[in-house]
């Protein structure tokens, strides 16, 4: 029977942290009777601490462009809604002034 090199007691061998669990799994896996959890080694604690760390950070992040993009669209929008009741005003007062509605249409395309 061939061993396979990359699979030992079923879990994928290598290089890194991961290779590093494995390998104490497979140190335990003749013990595996005895207890229903996996072994783990400060390594492999280490690294699922930092892919917390990273998730959290994303979410942290996340929020905080989806903030700063919702006061952008809100002061963008209180931009327009001041400059449009601005222009009423202006386009009101031409108009008593004697401004044809062909003549305000003329000023807005030119």
């Amino acid at each position: 029977m061939h061993r396979n090199e990359n699979y030992v007691n079923g879990w994928p061998h290598g290089s890194g942290i991961w290779a590093q669990q494995n390998r104490v799994n497979d140190m335990m896996y003749p013990f595996r009777h005895l207890v229903q959890y996996q072994f783990s080694s400060p390594f492999t604690i280490l690294l699922e601490k930092l892919v917390y760390m990273n998730f959290t950070l994303d979410t942290l992040m996340f929020v905080i462009n989806f903030i700063i993009i919702l006061v952008d669209a809100i002061m963008i929008y209180t931009l327009f809604i001041s400059d449009i009741e601005e222009r009423t005003y202006e386009f009101a007062m031409l108009r008593t002034l004697g401004f044809q509605k062909h003549s305000l249409v003329i000023l807005l395309t030119v």
